[in-house]
């Protein structure tokens, strides 16, 4: 075999983990970078569920139990963010001085006290009162599950949440930028002043959020930004996040806004003056902004002490208040009191209108579901809306894309003919990756095929044909009956394909759902999807390695997709990715639109959030696609009307029960329109 076919797929064994230390990017041109950001800023609101961004229930603020002190004053405040979910906290005002002020949020890292941390290490309250003192609106807020937040525990990320895109960094993210909403809100505020600072989990919310949302005009995320250790709580690992990215990459997006980066050489920031901040230094230099960026590094543990905070209350002067006398900004002493008086429920009900636990979600749910109809397309002037709103969270969700040309390399195993069939055994994979897709490619051995069909089967390529014998399923041997080439692949776990227990590192097939299905196998990788694609996402990614190599072959005009059993799922959100594809048949082998159905037979984080199968059925328009065995998934009268917008209501079929391979076989053997040779552009530029 040649070496450049892997005796072991390396998607199985280069896996990706929090704990390693990751080798930054080198961008070369502004351009270069731009691109760069621009799909990953994407990629972050997508598997954030913000994508596209939810429709914002009012806010509905309450700020009550101000107390007055003689150059602040504290209140305490909620607002939803989410139908029913309350963002909560202490507004921290200025006294004696003249507004509008900018503002500060001040999310807050994994004490045991939370918000109300206060010792030389860190504090939070502490913070706020001094940024008040010194001349800006504060706001310090609880992450989810946090004192007064506690309508969901912070550690109980459920599969349901992650199906949904509702993850709690998902949750935490989207509190943080209507904590911008209601600061904006505030009369007392400057809305083009805004700043952000937290440390350690709330360094890494401090980073999402200037990542994300351009109001965040200066940051300072503190002792976190590390290529060595991207944070262990569940609230700092959305599913998909890192699939192909770090956390200094993602504080790049700063770029050009003021930004200092703050670390400690006690914890895992130790680095961050030599390697970290360098690569940040970088991207600003790009944009002609290397003033713009700053590190401070201090002799201490993780923290975020008063050295630490005197650093940024500085920063913080020279870009949010113009000042001159930067030294000037430095912390004085305080008294928090008895911290009970800054809960906001201490006394207080939370109000019914906010629900707990599945019931906060369901109504989550039902909001965005709400959404996802309101984008319909029902006219073709809708259909472009549609897939610009939808189309781009659809890829990033799957991370899978059509290679470029020449990317797909196909070594050959063995060439025979048999039963009149010429047969290439062959192992599809991309050099720079490292997979491996056993193949058969079959042809009639007369004449030479200008049409292919790849045919994908759940229970691998062997099902279909048998090459010691010419013996070919009836599907497979009507097609080459019809003069058509026909590629039999092994995905991801099938087959050929299956990973030997003794080289498989993974976790386990389903990590984090449905864990019945463990058998016994330990968890090796912490928060094992954030950092490596789930099986069922590298199944769809082989076959679309399968149909760029397809298009490749000079002597194919036309490629046809086949997905049949459990496979036919992977084969329709494989098509939302390769519009060249002539011809689609799908099985759907009756799948439910349950979650649990998702759980156990497509697992892609966040999904559900922009509509699942019905909207990669919809992606598909105007493309021909029949839909067989269809159960409740793809919801047949939506599809419809995105092919009637797209101006082609013939091309799609939907049947109840199962086609018979000539059924199939007739269908695809009609005249097909000649295959668009146009490039398909990658979900996410690398990074490299």
């Amino acid at each position: 075999m040649s070496a450049s076919a892997p005796a072991t797929d390396q998607r199985a064994v280069a896996l990706r983990n929090l704990n390693q230390r990751y080798t930054l990017p080198r961008f070369r041109s502004l351009q270069q970078w731009q691109a760069r950001a621009r799909a990953l800023r994407t990629h972050l609101l997508a598997v954030n569920g913000l994508l596209p961004m939810p429709v914002a229930p009012p806010l509905r603020p309450t700020v009550f139990g101000t107390v007055e002190h003689q150059d602040y004053a504290v209140s305490k405040v909620f607002f939803q963010s989410h139908p029913g979910l309350l963002v909560t906290g202490n507004l921290f005002v200025p006294r004696g001085k003249r507004g509008p002020f900018p503002a500060v949020l001040n999310p807050h890292g994994h004490w045991a006290e939370g918000r109300l941390q206060d010792d030389e290490a860190v504090t939070v309250l502490g913070r706020g009162i001094s940024f008040a003192r010194q001349g800006y609106v504060a706001f310090c807020y609880d992450m989810i599950g946090y004192h007064d937040s506690s309508q969901i525990g912070h550690s109980e990320e459920s599969d349901r949440q992650r199906l949904w895109g509702l993850s709690q960094m998902a949750l935490q993210l989207y509190n943080s930028m209507r904590a911008v909403d209601f600061l904006q809100s505030l009369p007392e505020v400057d809305p083009g002043r805004i700043g952000c600072t937290g440390e350690s989990g709330g360094g890494t919310q401090t980073f999402m959020l200037m990542a994300v949302d351009p109001r965040i005009k200066v940051a300072a995320p503190v002792n976190m930004v590390s290529a060595q250790m991207q944070g262990g709580c569940v609230c700092e690992n959305a599913p998909s996040l890192r699939l192909d990215t770090s956390n200094p990459e993602i504080a790049a997006l700063m770029a050009p806004r003021p930004l200092l980066l703050v670390s400690a050489t006690g914890d895992w920031t130790v680095n961050v003056p030599r390697y970290e901040f360098p690569f940040v230094r970088s991207i600003y230099a790009l944009c002609g902004a290397a003033e713009r960026v700053e590190s401070v590094q201090f002799q201490a543990g993780h923290n975020y002490n008063r050295d630490s905070r005197n650093a940024v209350y500085r920063f913080f002067a020279r870009w949010l208040l113009r000042a001159k006398n930067l030294e000037a900004f430095t912390e004085q002493p305080y008294a928090l009191g008895d911290k009970r008086d800054y809960l906001v429920f201490g006394e207080r009900v939370r109000p019914s209108w906010a629900p707990q636990g599945e019931q906060l979600l369901d109504r989550i749910i039902a909001r965005r579901r709400r959404q996802i109809s309101a984008i319909w397309p029902v006219e073709r002037r809708e259909m472009a809306t549609f897939r610009a709103q939808l189309g781009p969270a659809m890829a990033h969700l799957l991370m899978a894309q059509v290679p470029r040309p020449g990317e797909v390399k196909a070594p050959r195993v063995a060439d025979k003919q048999i039963r009149g069939v010429a047969l290439e055994r062959i192992v599809l994979t991309r050099p720079a990756v490292g997979d491996r897709v056993p193949a058969y490619f079959l042809q009639p051995a007369a004449r030479r095929a200008s049409v292919a069909t790849l045919v994908v089967s759940g229970a691998g390529k062997d099902a279909l044909f048998d090459v010691r014998t010419g013996e070919a399923r009836a599907l497979v041997s009507d097609l080459l009956a019809a003069g058509q080439a026909v590629l039999l692949i092994d995905c991801w776990g099938v087959g050929e394909a299956a990973i030997p227990a003794e080289r498989d590192q993974r976790p386990f097939d389903r990590l984090r759902a449905a864990p019945s299905r463990v058998e016994g196998r330990a968890a090796r990788i912490k928060h094992y999807l954030t950092y490596n694609r789930s099986d069922d996402a590298n199944r769809i990614q082989d076959i679309l390695t399968a149909l760029g190599y397809l298009r490749s072959r000079r002597s194919l005009a036309s490629v046809n997709l086949v997905g049949l059993d459990r496979a036919g799922v992977w084969a329709l959100l494989a098509r939302t990715q390769a519009p060249f594809v002539a011809k689609t048949v799908v099985d759907l082998d009756r799948m439910e639109a349950t979650d649990d159905s998702f759980l156990r037979r497509l697992l892609i984080p966040a999904l559900r959030n922009i509509g699942d199968l019905t909207t990669a059925a919809a992606l598909t328009a105007p493309g021909s696609l029949w839909l067989c065995d269809a159960g409740p998934a793809v919801q047949r009268g939506a599809a419809e009307r995105a092919y009637q917008a797209a101006g082609k209501p013939q091309a799609l079929r939907v049947t109840a029960g199962k086609l018979s391979p000539s059924q199939i076989a007739d269908y695809l053997s009609r005249r097909s329109p000649r295959a668009r040779q146009g490039p398909t552009r990658s979900a996410m530029p690398a990074s490299r």
